[in-house]
């Protein structure tokens, strides 16, 4: 469903370790609006997942996402990169129609 690259798990790791969240998943979330129609929304939680969510797990890191979620962002590559202007996630799927020049946002 989503791939996390090796530059994604080391910054995602990195995160966990420095704020100390090692009893919590990552979720990742769509909103709407910002410049191309839906933007990624990723955030640490403690909360149990439902018995609905999907469930990934990428060198201890657990990834969960919404089955709603899940039909959007189905076959996304998720990286870190580093830029003049800082760094970032930057999403990649083949099924956007068009994706803003930050890469966090997208439409269909």
């Amino acid at each position: 469903m989503i791939t996390l690259t090796d530059k994604a798990k080391a910054k995602i790791l990195r995160i966990i370790e420095e704020e100390e969240l090692e009893d919590q998943h990552l979720r990742i979330n769509i909103l709407g609006g910002k410049c191309a129609g839906f933007s990624f929304d990723l955030f640490f939680e403690e909360v149990k997942p439902t018995d609905d969510d999907l469930i990934f797990n990428f060198d201890s890191i657990n990834v969960v996402i919404n089955p709603l979620v899940g039909l959007y962002i189905d076959g996304t590559e998720i990286d870190y990169i580093n830029s003049l202007f800082g760094g970032g996630f930057k999403f990649t799927n083949t099924k956007f129609s068009s994706q803003c020049g930050c890469g966090n946002s997208f439409s269909l």
